[in-house]
């Protein structure tokens, strides 16, 4: 086995590049999880208990790397539901890259709803077009009847497959401000 190493030393110091629930948002259901996005793959033996944050560490929960293998997106599941009408301040610190740079400092801010209520209920996605022989330049739009999170949207969790070629197909994506369309 073999590798080969860059022409200089990774000094860039890591960022967020995205977060949900998102920065001032407010009617969060009281049982949402927070992810964080990151700007580069962060080194996982560096994942602290408090590495995310609410309220300074009033919330008990647990952080865990997101589905994938390059460790740039973080979950943070509280144990118990969230209060109702309550701006939680989130926190993100104490995580290095691959190369040992320390995170930028982050902070951001939503507030829960005003009902105590989890919501616990699917959503449901309508797609169009629908049918065989769609002209190949046709946008894909996928309506969904709730908000969805914008972090779990990529090429591993939406993909296009091309039946008679047998691959699939690379492409871009919108999301609606709403979160609750995509346009593909």
């Amino acid at each position: 086995q073999y590798f080969y190493t860059g022409a200089s030393a990774d000094t860039t110091q890591p960022s967020v590049t995205g977060v949900s629930p998102a920065n001032g948002s407010t009617g969060i259901k009281v049982n949402s999880p927070v992810w964080v996005q990151f700007s580069e793959a962060l080194d996982p033996t560096t994942l602290p208990s408090n590495a995310v944050t609410l309220n300074g560490g009033a919330v008990a929960g647990t952080a865990a790397f997101g589905s994938g293998p390059d460790y740039t997106k973080l979950v943070f599941t509280p144990s118990a539901n969230l209060s109702a009408s309550t701006t939680y301040n989130v926190a993100v610190s104490g995580l290095r890259d691959t190369s040992g740079n320390p995170l930028a400092p982050f902070a951001s801010s939503f507030t829960t709803d005003s009902s105590s209520t989890a919501d616990t209920t699917h959503g449901t996605i309508t797609i169009t077009p629908t049918g065989n022989n769609v002209p190949v330049n046709t946008q894909i739009v996928f309506q969904l009847n709730k908000p969805v999170n914008p972090l779990s949207i990529n090429t591993q969790s939406v993909w296009i497959h091309d039946n008679a070629a047998a691959h699939d197909i690379p492409y871009t994506y919108t999301v609606s401000a709403d979160l609750k369309t995509i346009t593909i």
